[in-house]
């Protein structure tokens, strides 16, 4: 009976030294072993009432509960062409910096202040990592005999902010259909500029807003929603051709996509063509493949998750991951080619 007794206890003894006595298993929800030295990521993620903030702050915290090695931050900044700014006037941080950033403005990054581009350029180096959503870039009015933008010559118009991006295109689309030196335009964000359009000061206004990849739905800025709610509404449609003769002239990273009726509003009766503007993470050339690879590993496996934090991430699909706006492949990180080839996602420009 002594001999059974001390086989036992030996046998316990043998499990405790193997297992270290561990009073808890370890689980499927826990983070893997850690395969790379632990590396801390920043988002520069933009203004911290917007949807793209909403979405950055809430992949960066599933990628501190989800991965053994990579942290994360997410850095407030005054905006998207912010971001760039900010990663092409400080190469030290460019390696663990994530850009959330649209690609407006994208071709004159390329140059300097004196060749027409921003006072921080050239700054080149940026590589696409992922597609989010869409920002919805639409112009709206209170005059229903102003339909499309050819219908805008002479008229007061109200455009984006200078510290972001987005007017510089319609610039060049403008130029196209032959308005642009007939308006007259002034620059601010899109609550000013709904509530120039609300008080008679000018005759349309930029509207923004967030919507899928698919030209379904969108949910449009507050400011745009309580001038809707207030007022009869109408939207004014892009010149397609002049869009196209934009992208092919200035190498526009946007697109003109047609609505469906009532999609955008209760007054919309007729098609309206509207900016899609690619809202997408990128990152400098020079950060590691493998951090690369393991953000994309969190916002693909835990991408349901993240509809906690935002409600424009339920239209983020993982088959749009690797759909960027206008680059091809030499334009994407290659932590992401790896990462989408050998999950089988596809590495497309958008086909909308």
């Amino acid at each position: 009976m002594k001999k059974v007794l001390y086989c036992l206890l030996s046998m316990v003894l043998m499990v405790g030294l193997v297992g270290g006595f561990s009073p808890k298993l370890a689980t499927a929800s826990e983070p893997k072993s850690a395969p790379h030295k632990e590396f801390q990521v920043q988002f520069l993620a933009g203004r911290a009432d917007s949807a793209e903030f909403a979405l950055t702050h809430g992949l960066s915290t599933l990628i501190n509960k989800h991965s053994a090695w990579l942290k994360a931050t997410v850095l407030e900044t005054p905006g998207m062409l912010s971001n760039y700014e900010m990663v092409a006037v400080k190469p030290e941080i460019r390696h663990k910096s994530i850009i959330c950033g649209v690609v407006s403005g994208a071709p004159l990054f390329a140059k300097t202040k004196d060749e027409g581009g921003f006072s921080w350029g050239p700054y080149t180096d940026s590589r696409f990592v992922a597609r989010l959503n869409e920002t919805i870039h639409t112009l709206v009015t209170l005059d229903k005999n102003i339909k499309t933008i050819k219908d805008m010559k002479g008229k007061k118009l109200a455009d984006g902010r200078t510290v972001a991006t987005r007017w510089l295109e319609n610039e060049m689309i403008f130029k196209e259909a032959g308005i642009r030196d007939t308006l007259k335009v002034s620059h601010g964000g899109t609550g000013r500029g709904i509530s120039a359009l609300r008080d008679g000061l000018v005759d349309v206004a930029v509207a923004l807003g967030i919507g899928p990849v698919e030209p379904t739905a969108w949910i449009p800025l507050a400011p745009v929603q309580q001038l809707m709610a207030m007022k009869t509404v109408y939207f004014v449609s892009y010149d397609v051709e002049a869009f196209e003769r934009a992208i092919k002239k200035y190498n526009l990273g946007t697109s003109p996509v047609t609505y469906p009726p009532k999609a955008l509003g209760p007054n919309q009766t007729e098609p309206v063509v509207i900016k899609y503007d690619p809202l997408s993470l990128l990152a400098d050339k020079t950060m590691d493949a493998e951090v690369v690879s393991e953000v994309l590993r969190i916002f693909d496996e835990y991408l349901r998750e993240l509809d906690e934090f935002s409600v424009t991430a339920k239209w983020i699909k993982r088959e749009n991951l690797g759909t960027s706006g206008y680059e091809l492949e030499k334009g994407y990180h290659p932590g992401a080619i790896k990462y989408f080839k050998e999950h089988g996602i596809k590495i497309r420009v958008n086909p909308w």
